[in-house]
C-alpha cells in the first residue's frame, strides 16, 4: 500500500494474481493499482478513479480502468 502526504491510498502492488492470454496457459505477474482523483463520498474520502495494470517485462498493460460515481456500505439488504 501506498499513501500521500495527505494520508490519501494512491496505490497498491500486489504479486497475487495470474495473467493469461490463451486461456490455457498462465503466467504469474506482479500487478498495481494506481489511484487518484480523491474526494467525498457520503463523508469518507475516496479515490474517484483508478487502474489495474500488470506489470511485465515487455512493459505495463492496463487491463481496467475504473471511476467510482457512488458508493454504498453497511446497507441492510
Amino acid at each position: 500500500l501506498t499513501f500521500d502526504d495527505a494520508g490519501d491510498l494512491v496505490g497498491f502492488v500486489s504479486q497475487d494474481r495470474s495473467q493469461t492470454a490463451d486461456g490455457k496457459t498462465y503466467r504469474q505477474l506482479p500487478w498495481s493499482t494506481p489511484l487518484r482523483d480523491h474526494r467525498d463520498f457520503a463523508g469518507v474520502r475516496l479515490p474517484a478513479r483508478g487502474d489495474a495494470i500488470w506489470l511485465a517485462q515487455e512493459g505495463e498493460v492496463a487491463y481496467g480502468r475504473f471511476d467510482l460515481e457512488d458508493i454504498a456500505y453497511n446497507v441492510d439488504r
